[in-house]
Protein backbone atom coordinates (compact mmCIF):
# COMPACT_ATOMS: atom_id res chain seq x y z
CA UNK A 1 0.00 0.00 0.00
CA UNK A 2 1.43 3.26 -1.09
CA UNK A 3 3.06 5.21 2.13
CA UNK A 4 0.65 8.03 2.44
CA UNK A 5 -2.33 5.59 2.90
CA UNK A 6 -0.05 3.40 5.44
CA UNK A 7 0.11 6.50 7.35
CA UNK A 8 -3.18 8.15 6.77
CA UNK A 9 -4.53 4.01 8.80
CA UNK A 10 -1.57 3.76 11.49
CA UNK A 11 -2.50 7.61 12.52
CA UNK A 12 -6.35 6.11 13.08
CA UNK A 13 -5.10 3.13 14.72
CA UNK A 14 -2.58 5.23 17.17
CA UNK A 15 -5.52 7.28 17.65
CA UNK A 16 -7.41 4.61 18.86
CA UNK A 17 -4.49 3.22 21.06
CA UNK A 18 -3.55 5.56 24.30
CA UNK A 19 -6.32 4.00 26.65
CA UNK A 20 -6.38 0.59 25.81
CA UNK A 21 -4.99 -2.19 27.19
CA UNK A 22 -1.90 -4.59 25.53
CA UNK A 23 -5.33 -7.34 24.84
CA UNK A 24 -7.14 -4.35 23.38
CA UNK A 25 -4.23 -3.74 21.47
CA UNK A 26 -4.51 -7.23 19.78
CA UNK A 27 -7.75 -7.47 19.39
CA UNK A 28 -7.61 -4.35 17.58
CA UNK A 29 -4.88 -5.18 15.23
CA UNK A 30 -6.30 -8.65 14.92
CA UNK A 31 -9.67 -7.08 13.26
CA UNK A 32 -7.84 -5.00 10.77
CA UNK A 33 -5.91 -7.99 9.73
CA UNK A 34 -8.63 -9.89 9.11
CA UNK A 35 -10.53 -7.12 7.70
CA UNK A 36 -7.46 -6.95 5.11
CA UNK A 37 -7.31 -10.88 4.70
CA UNK A 38 -11.29 -10.86 4.57
CA UNK A 39 -10.59 -8.66 0.69
CA UNK A 40 -8.01 -11.78 0.14
CA UNK A 41 -10.73 -14.59 0.75
CA UNK A 42 -13.47 -12.75 -0.90
CA UNK A 43 -11.20 -12.78 -4.35
CA UNK A 44 -10.21 -16.44 -3.98
CA UNK A 45 -13.43 -17.97 -3.17
CA UNK A 46 -14.65 -15.82 -6.52
CA UNK A 47 -11.67 -17.02 -8.43
CA UNK A 48 -12.53 -21.45 -7.03
CA UNK A 49 -16.45 -20.86 -7.66
CA UNK A 50 -15.41 -19.25 -11.19
CA UNK A 51 -13.04 -21.96 -11.54
CA UNK A 52 -15.16 -25.18 -10.93
CA UNK A 53 -17.91 -23.46 -13.31
CA UNK A 54 -15.63 -23.64 -15.71
CA UNK A 55 -14.48 -27.13 -15.18
CA UNK A 56 -18.33 -28.22 -15.34
CA UNK A 57 -18.52 -26.20 -18.88
CA UNK A 58 -15.38 -27.76 -20.28
CA UNK A 59 -16.53 -31.45 -18.91
CA UNK A 60 -20.33 -31.03 -20.25
CA UNK A 61 -19.19 -29.38 -23.59
CA UNK A 62 -16.44 -32.21 -24.00
CA UNK A 63 -19.51 -34.81 -23.56
CA UNK A 64 -21.48 -33.51 -27.01
CA UNK A 65 -17.71 -33.22 -28.60
CA UNK A 66 -17.00 -37.00 -28.21
CA UNK A 67 -15.61 -37.41 -31.73
CA UNK A 68 -14.66 -33.96 -32.22
CA UNK A 69 -10.57 -35.17 -31.28
CA UNK A 70 -9.01 -31.32 -31.50
CA UNK A 71 -11.96 -29.90 -29.28
CA UNK A 72 -11.55 -32.64 -26.88
CA UNK A 73 -7.65 -32.17 -27.37
CA UNK A 74 -8.60 -27.95 -26.79
CA UNK A 75 -10.85 -28.89 -23.31
CA UNK A 76 -8.44 -31.23 -21.51
CA UNK A 77 -5.84 -28.76 -21.94
CA UNK A 78 -8.06 -26.02 -20.24
CA UNK A 79 -9.02 -28.66 -18.34
CA UNK A 80 -5.55 -29.02 -16.68
CA UNK A 81 -4.73 -25.40 -16.42
CA UNK A 82 -7.85 -24.84 -14.90
CA UNK A 83 -7.10 -27.70 -12.28
CA UNK A 84 -3.81 -26.80 -11.15
CA UNK A 85 -5.00 -23.14 -11.12
CA UNK A 86 -8.20 -24.46 -8.48
CA UNK A 87 -6.13 -26.24 -6.28
CA UNK A 88 -3.95 -23.41 -5.79
CA UNK A 89 -6.83 -21.18 -5.10
CA UNK A 90 -8.25 -23.92 -2.59
CA UNK A 91 -4.58 -24.25 -1.34
CA UNK A 92 -4.41 -20.46 -0.92
CA UNK A 93 -7.92 -20.05 0.77
CA UNK A 94 -7.29 -22.68 3.60
CA UNK A 95 -3.90 -21.14 4.76
CA UNK A 96 -6.19 -17.71 5.59
CA UNK A 97 -9.10 -19.23 6.58
CA UNK A 98 -10.46 -17.77 9.96
CA UNK A 99 -9.25 -20.50 12.38
CA UNK A 100 -9.20 -20.74 16.64
CA UNK A 101 -5.45 -20.58 17.27
CA UNK A 102 -3.41 -20.90 20.05
CA UNK A 103 -0.21 -18.86 18.77
CA UNK A 104 0.78 -15.23 19.13
CA UNK A 105 -0.62 -12.56 16.64
CA UNK A 106 2.70 -12.07 15.18
CA UNK A 107 3.41 -15.74 14.49
CA UNK A 108 -0.43 -15.93 13.21
CA UNK A 109 0.08 -13.42 10.94
CA UNK A 110 3.65 -14.18 10.06
CA UNK A 111 1.77 -17.57 8.45
CA UNK A 112 -0.68 -15.99 6.63
CA UNK A 113 1.92 -13.20 4.47
CA UNK A 114 4.28 -16.05 3.95
CA UNK A 115 1.74 -17.95 1.95
CA UNK A 116 0.46 -14.52 0.19
CA UNK A 117 3.98 -13.69 -0.70
CA UNK A 118 4.45 -16.75 -2.03
CA UNK A 119 1.14 -16.43 -4.24
CA UNK A 120 1.71 -12.86 -5.30
CA UNK A 121 5.78 -12.23 -4.93
CA UNK A 122 7.03 -15.61 -5.56
CA UNK A 123 9.07 -17.29 -7.91
CA UNK A 124 5.79 -18.16 -9.70
CA UNK A 125 3.80 -14.95 -9.30
CA UNK A 126 4.41 -13.62 -13.19
CA UNK A 127 3.71 -17.31 -14.50
CA UNK A 128 -0.13 -16.15 -15.14
CA UNK A 129 1.88 -12.70 -17.57
CA UNK A 130 2.55 -16.72 -19.97
CA UNK A 131 -0.15 -18.59 -19.56
CA UNK A 132 -3.10 -16.21 -19.89
CA UNK A 133 -2.66 -15.37 -23.62
CA UNK A 134 -3.15 -19.34 -23.89
CA UNK A 135 -6.04 -19.72 -21.53
CA UNK A 136 -7.36 -17.13 -23.11
CA UNK A 137 -7.23 -18.09 -26.71
CA UNK A 138 -8.22 -22.23 -25.72
CA UNK A 139 -10.85 -20.59 -23.74
CA UNK A 140 -12.46 -18.30 -26.69
CA UNK A 141 -12.36 -21.32 -28.93
CA UNK A 142 -13.79 -23.81 -26.42
CA UNK A 143 -17.03 -21.53 -26.38
CA UNK A 144 -16.68 -20.39 -29.88
CA UNK A 145 -16.51 -24.10 -31.06
CA UNK A 146 -19.01 -25.45 -29.14
CA UNK A 147 -21.99 -22.47 -29.96
CA UNK A 148 -21.38 -22.65 -33.53
CA UNK A 149 -23.25 -25.93 -33.46
CA UNK A 150 -20.49 -27.59 -36.13
CA UNK A 151 -17.07 -29.12 -35.55
CA UNK A 152 -13.71 -27.71 -34.73
CA UNK A 153 -12.61 -26.85 -38.37
CA UNK A 154 -15.51 -26.75 -39.26
CA UNK A 155 -16.16 -23.33 -37.13
CA UNK A 156 -13.40 -21.82 -38.86
CA UNK A 157 -14.94 -22.13 -42.14
CA UNK A 158 -17.85 -19.53 -41.12
CA UNK A 159 -15.58 -16.31 -42.45
CA UNK A 160 -18.09 -13.78 -40.55
CA UNK A 161 -17.57 -15.57 -37.51
CA UNK A 162 -14.01 -16.12 -38.14
CA UNK A 163 -13.39 -12.35 -38.81
CA UNK A 164 -15.11 -11.44 -35.22
CA UNK A 165 -12.61 -13.94 -33.82
CA UNK A 166 -9.59 -12.22 -35.35
CA UNK A 167 -10.56 -8.73 -33.66
CA UNK A 168 -12.41 -9.84 -30.82
CA UNK A 169 -9.36 -12.11 -29.24
CA UNK A 170 -6.99 -9.15 -29.08
CA UNK A 171 -9.58 -7.02 -27.86
CA UNK A 172 -10.79 -9.61 -25.32
CA UNK A 173 -6.92 -10.13 -24.28
CA UNK A 174 -5.73 -6.52 -23.61
CA UNK A 175 -8.46 -6.07 -21.32
CA UNK A 176 -8.19 -9.37 -19.41
CA UNK A 177 -4.69 -8.61 -18.46
CA UNK A 178 -6.21 -4.95 -17.96
CA UNK A 179 -8.36 -6.28 -15.23
CA UNK A 180 -5.53 -8.58 -13.94
CA UNK A 181 -3.10 -5.99 -13.16
CA UNK A 182 -5.22 -3.98 -11.62
CA UNK A 183 -6.22 -6.31 -9.08
CA UNK A 184 -2.75 -7.82 -8.63
CA UNK A 185 -2.02 -4.06 -7.80
CA UNK A 186 -4.89 -4.15 -5.25
CA UNK A 187 -3.66 -7.37 -3.81
CA UNK A 188 -0.13 -6.28 -3.19
CA UNK A 189 -0.98 -2.85 -1.74
CA UNK A 190 -3.64 -5.04 0.40
CA UNK A 191 -0.42 -7.05 1.22
CA UNK A 192 1.91 -4.46 2.00
CA UNK A 193 -0.25 -3.71 4.90
CA UNK A 194 0.05 -6.76 6.45
CA UNK A 195 3.72 -6.64 6.31
CA UNK A 196 3.89 -2.88 7.76
CA UNK A 197 1.39 -4.15 10.23
CA UNK A 198 3.71 -7.07 11.03
CA UNK A 199 6.97 -4.77 11.30
CA UNK A 200 5.29 -2.52 13.44
CA UNK A 201 4.31 -5.71 16.30
CA UNK A 202 7.84 -6.52 15.58
CA UNK A 203 9.10 -3.36 16.71
CA UNK A 204 6.91 -3.40 19.63
CA UNK A 205 7.92 -6.59 21.09
CA UNK A 206 11.61 -6.05 20.36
Amino acid sequence: MEDKELQQIWRNVEVELPEKSKSELNLLLTSKAEQTLGKFRLTMTFSVITSSCFLLFLIISASYRQNDVLYLINNLTLAIITLSALSIGVFSLRKIQNKAFDQSLKSWLETRIKALSAWLTGRFSKLYLFLLPLFYLLSVLSFFVFFSNTSFIGAFQNKGALTGLIVGVPIGLLTAYFVIVKIRKYQIKNLEFLQDLLKRLCADNS
